[in-house]
């Protein structure tokens, strides 16, 4: 099939470009040779599924148009508070980080479970939607909320739950996605269609979609979350302790993320016309 194509697509541009090096996976020199016939090409999410206008798992709806925060903010704080009770954590304004992953080693569960403790460390709270089908990491994790079973400040939940997925991205302020490989991803679109942060491993499709707020040659009007270029938990506490910096002492540069986020359009009308632009030539 890649020897006799017309033409090549992946799931995001800069995962084209890493196809042809070590994720790969072998088939890099013939991907090297096909390069001006590959094209990367984001995905797109449902935006009438995942709509806060009108999402009806939601406690309280809010706009996307970004035009007016203040009422953003106070639905995902009733949100919050809907959340909280639902899980019997204790309701705190301190910044809430989620994860909402399968837990398996493409997404970084060590990068995860750091995540989880630092937060917790620094006054935050954690909510950990995650399933896995590898054993190891199972026991990791089932040992891990056995450890903090009695602290009301965290949550894990290893069953797949949609509805409860709904209220957690309209509920929380940064969503953790430290992938070690993405090709596209689509949590960090759904989380800012939401209003909520991004944290994420910049990789494959999370390079294409998140841009650092601190980012000086980035344009401001793109910049929408915080990234880090190392897997290591160095660059991932920086990346939250300036989330928790931001949060708290600069509503600018918050609000600022928020509004990129929600002006951008995540949805399948870009996608699908560059797809039939391929289809045509």
């Amino acid at each position: 099939g890649l020897v006799y194509s017309d033409c090549l697509t992946t799931v995001s541009p800069t995962y084209a470009r890493e196809i042809q090096g070590k994720e790969g996976f072998g088939l890099e020199s013939l991907l090297i040779e096909k390069k001006e016939k590959l094209q990367g090409i984001l995905n797109g999410i449902d935006t009438s599924y995942w709509n806060p206008e009108t999402d009806p798992l939601l406690e309280k709806n809010y706009p996307t148009h970004g035009n007016d925060l203040k009422e953003v903010l106070e639905a995902k704080s009733i949100n919050r508070k809907a959340l909280q009770k639902k899980l019997n954590m204790d309701y705190d304004p301190a910044p809430l980080f989620i994860a909402i992953t399968r837990l398996v080693q493409q997404k970084g569960p060590e990068m995860i479970r750091f995540g989880i403790e630092y937060v917790l460390k620094k006054g935050g709270q954690f909510i950990l939607l995650g399933s896995t089908p590898e054993p190891t990491l199972k026991e990791e994790f089932y040992s891990l909320s056995e450890e903090y079973r009695d602290n009301p400040h965290v949550h894990f939940h290893f069953i797949f739950d949609e509805e409860l997925a709904h209220l957690t991205f309209a509920a929380a302020d940064c969503i953790l996605i430290p992938s070690l490989f993405e090709p596209c991803g689509l949590t960090q679109m759904i989380s800012l269609r939401y209003g909520t942060i991004p944290i994420v491993h910049k990789v494959g499709g999370l390079s294409d979609t998140v841009f650092d707020i601190d980012h000086e040659q980035i344009p401001l009007e793109k910049r929408n979350g915080y990234t880090f270029d190392f897997p290591s938990e160095d660059s991932l506490r920086w990346s939250i302790d300036r989330a928790f910096e931001h949060h708290k002492n600069d509503p600018q540069k918050w609000h600022q993320m928020l509004k990129n986020g929600f002006q951008k359009d995540w949805s399948w009308k870009t996608p699908a016309l560059e797809y039939l632009e391929v289809y045509r030539n």
